[in-house]
């Protein structure tokens, strides 16, 4: 069986979902990662290849087992947002070009890490971004806000899951907001636009869409630039434009997330851009989209666009993610929200009863074992969900 290499040098529990997709799609899932990374706790994982935890001797031995271990994996993917920032930072290493997506004869690489970057080019590559300006001082972002009109926000170019983003709505509010974000560099400036956020994420073979998934972000934590932890997956036809012009003007090759809002005349507004797998790929089924089977046609050895690519289907009903919704729920002590993940419940099917190990690591809090266990009962009281679970999706 062939083997792919997942790379995540973040501790991150959103990747551990990930690894059930490329074993579906027939590979052996070597990951690469500090040993307890979240991703080393699902049961979909063949091998583990220990790392350290400092991304710069992370990154060096990465290239050490690719050096040493050519021709073993079909394809070596980085998977989280830190990794593939340090990557874009050494673009000029000919190793690199294996992990980083982007075709760098097509297009720069920097719009895997920078968001200053991303304004930059959006134009070129058909993304419509709200009127946006790159700046390096608190004086410069007052003169931005006064050319794009306030209310604005401003967003450290590197950082990721709503971090280093504020919002100024008043011209006063500029240097506190500045302050509060700590830039140590590009800092972008962009006109905000009211509505709704959404994402899609997209496979893509050297720049054909394979699947894309939309979905509206029907809540977000923690805070309203947090990660999403529920969803209402969407078909969004003014969508598609960007998503094959994009692909076409980078000779993109993996997964991409484009972070969007709709404004009040149902216009699509692409916020950012993320260069790595969405937590959320597992939950495509409720938008009628195989991420597996993308996969498989990735990287199989023929064509792997001889079919029409997999586009969402509108989903009217919200889905709770877990753990996310689950933590967000006990927080905030909403307990309509813990019920949602009862049996029959929208969010019941996203716990991953099949999937133990990875199960047990998710509860290792213990108001989340806590509460999990006053509403769902223990682990051990759910085999025949875990049945119903393993029928539906492997």
């Amino acid at each position: 069986m062939s083997s792919v290499l997942l790379a995540c040098a973040s501790d991150w529990q959103a990747p551990a979902r990930l690894p059930k997709i490329f074993r579906r799609a027939g590979f052996e899932v070597h990951v690469f990662c500090p040993p307890d990374a979240g991703i080393v706790h699902t049961k979909y994982v063949d091998t583990v290849h220990e790392a350290p935890a400092d991304v710069r001797a992370f990154a060096d031995a990465l290239a050490q087992h690719l050096a040493e271990n050519k021709g073993v994996h079909t394809k070596a993917i980085a998977i989280d947002d830190p990794l593939l920032a340090h990557l874009s930072s050494r673009r000029n290493e000919a190793w690199t070009a294996e992990l980083l997506p982007i075709d760098r004869a097509s297009c720069s690489v920097d719009i895997v890490a920078s968001k200053a970057a991303l304004v930059g080019r959006a134009s070129d590559l058909g993304l419509r971004i709200p009127p946006s300006r790159v700046v390096r001082t608190k004086e410069e972002a007052a003169h931005a806000t006064r050319a794009i009109g306030l209310p604005a926000i401003l967003k450290v170019d590197c950082s990721f899951a709503g971090m280093g983003v504020a919002l100024v709505e008043r011209a006063e509010d500029i240097a506190g907001a500045w302050d509060a974000i700590r830039p140590n560099g590009d800092v972008v400036v962009q006109a905000f636009v009211r509505g709704q956020l959404g994402n899609t994420a997209v496979l893509y073979a050297k720049g054909s869409p394979l699947a894309w998934m939309s979905a509206l972000k029907a809540r977000t934590w923690p805070g309203p630039f947090g990660p999403s932890c529920a969803r209402q997956f969407v078909d969004r036809e003014d969508l598609a434009p960007m998503i094959t012009r994009f692909g076409a003007e980078t000779r993109y090759d993996g997964f991409v997330a484009f972070d969007w809002i709709v404004d009040e005349k149902d216009r699509a507004w692409i916020l950012e851009v993320n260069a790595r797998p969405v937590p959320a790929l597992h939950m495509a089924a409720h938008a009628g989209v195989d991420f597996a089977e993308a996969v498989r046609r990735w990287l199989s050895s023929g064509a792997p666009h001889a079919h029409p690519p997999m586009r969402s289907i509108a989903n009217p009903a919200i889905f709770p993610m877990f753990p996310e919704d689950f933590h967000r729920a006990i927080t905030d002590a909403d307990e309509l929200g813990l019920d949602a993940f009862r049996t029959g419940n929208a969010g019941h099917d996203d716990i991953p009863w099949d999937d133990p190990p990875l199960l047990a690591h998710l509860l290792r809090r213990r108001s989340t074992k806590r509460a999990f266990d006053r509403v769902l009962g223990t682990i051990e009281n759910h085999a025949a969900d875990r049945s119903a679970a393993v029928t539906r999706w492997i």
